[in-house]
This record gives C-alpha cells, sequence and structure tokens, in this order.
C-alpha cells in the first residue's frame, strides 16, 4: 500500500522559475465562507475550484466555484454532472479552472493519493491547494496551506520559501483618500 501522504519538491530546476498563482483577496474571503462544511454537526473535508485566466507561466484566480460534492470527515468526491455544471457556468465567461482548493482535518497539507488522482484537472502548472482544519480559518496564513503544482507529470507541494516566491495575493480595493 502506498503512503498516504508524501512529500514530493518540485525538481531543483523549477524550485524558483516557472509556474505562479496570483488570487485576489476577494477570493480568499470566498474560501473561507465557501470552504468550511459541516454535516450532521461534524465537520467535512470540502472542495473549490478557482476560475479565471491563463497569463504564459501565470494563473490569476477571480473566482471561486462550489461544485456539487458527496464529502464525509476524511473525504470529498465532486460529483461528474457538477464538472460538466462548472465548465458550462465558465464556458460564456472565457474564464477557465486554474486551481483547486480542498479541505483536510489537522494541519496535514499533503496530497493523498485519491487527492492525485480524483484532480479535477491535471495538467502543467495547474495548482492544488490543502488547507488545514477543515477550512475553519480560510487560506490564512497562505503559510499554513500545502501549494501543489502538477509539474513534470505529478503534482509537487512546493517547499514554503517557494511557494512564497510563486504566490501573490492582491487586493481589489484601494482607498487612497486621507482623513475620510
Amino acid at each position: 500500500m502506498k503512503d498516504r501522504y508524501r512529500y514530493r519538491p518540485l525538481p531543483r530546476d523549477t524550485a524558483l522559475n516557472g509556474h505562479h498563482l496570483v488570487i485576489t483577496a476577494d477570493v480568499l474571503e470566498s474560501v473561507a465562507r465557501l470552504l468550511p462544511k459541516r454535516v450532521r454537526g461534524r465537520d467535512h473535508e470540502n472542495v473549490l475550484y478557482l476560475a479565471g485566466v491563463i497569463d504564459g507561466a501565470t494563473r490569476h484566480a477571480f473566482v471561486a466555484l462550489a461544485p456539487k460534492a458527496t464529502t464525509t470527515p476524511g473525504s470529498y468526491m465532486t460529483e461528474r454532472d457538477s464538472h460538466a455544471e462548472v465548465i458550462w457556468e465558465l464556458s460564456n465567461s472565457d474564464l477557465v479552472v486554474v486551481a483547486q482548493v480542498h479541505c483536510h482535518p489537522g494541519v496535514a497539507v499533503y496530497h493523498s493519493d485519491a487527492d492525485d488522482d480524483l484532480a479535477f484537472v491535471k495538467g502543467e502548472g495547474f495548482w492544488s491547494i490543502v488547507v488545514p482544519h477543515y477550512g475553519r480559518r480560510g487560506m490564512t496564513p497562505l503559510s499554513a496551506c500545502g501549494f501543489h503544482c502538477y509539474s513534470n507529470g505529478a503534482f509537487r507541494l512546493l517547499e514554503r520559501a517557494a511557494a512564497e516566491t510563486r504566490i501573490t495575493v492582491v487586493g481589489t480595493r484601494i482607498d487612497l483618500r486621507r482623513g475620510a
């Protein structure tokens, strides 16, 4: 049997170059609201997709989508019909799924074999973000999350220093009024 969690760093030649993810502050807020799930008083794992645009090696996430999923305290499974609905919803907006976000119980932010096998997208530069504590704290601080990037045929967990150089959060409001 394979290890449930394993650490597979990105190859050294891609540690500082390559794929980037830009997330808006509004998307972070949406993840904090949509990801935590309780069923009959128990926390459940859950999944969201982040949609946006791809510009070269950079993916920009503008929207959080909650697909239909069957969830338990230790797993989630998206429904096939829900994948079609996600694609349909995005088809008129010129947006694509650039990342998935799901939560785990406790502090473990590694991918399980199921996380690898059942990912909505497996393509070069696709991001999979694992949020600890069933997502009750949202994605902040970002350093508590596991950022996995699909590269060279597999999802790889970025080391914290690499994630800090590849993940950017941009604000969606700028107020330059002084004393107002």
